[in-house]
């Protein structure tokens, strides 16, 4: 399958690649926040606690990729299974936010997730 990159706004690109994107009505409501810190050295893998601040987001966890502590994220997911009840890339000013789906999926809850 060709990767395709599709660019949604300025700084922020969705990189699809072997795995495939779900986006599904998950409940909507108050959600803890875990956001991208990069912390897990330089693998950029989604699964991996140290790039968040909070953990690995769960069905219930909005997950923040581009956030001002963190300008440049630069997430991955490599294996099936990720979850969050919202994702929002680049959602404040100045910031990049950048997911790549390189096999497994994700599944992201379609209401007020931004990219």
């Amino acid at each position: 399958m060709k990767r395709g990159l599709k660019q949604t706004s300025p700084g922020v690109r969705t990189v699809l690649g072997m795995g495939w994107m779900l986006l599904s009505g998950l409940a909507v409501g108050p959600a803890t926040a875990a956001n991208w810190t990069g912390g897990g050295g330089e693998d950029r893998d989604w699964s991996n606690a140290d790039n968040w601040d909070t953990g690995v987001p769960t069905a219930s966890v909005l997950a923040n990729i581009g956030t001002t502590s963190k300008r440049l994220g630069q997430a991955v997911v490599t294996q099936p299974g990720a979850v969050c009840v919202r994702l929002h890339l680049a959602r404040v000013a100045n910031t990049t936010g950048e997911l790549e789906l390189l096999s497994g999926d994700l599944t992201a809850g379609a209401q007020q997730s931004d990219w």
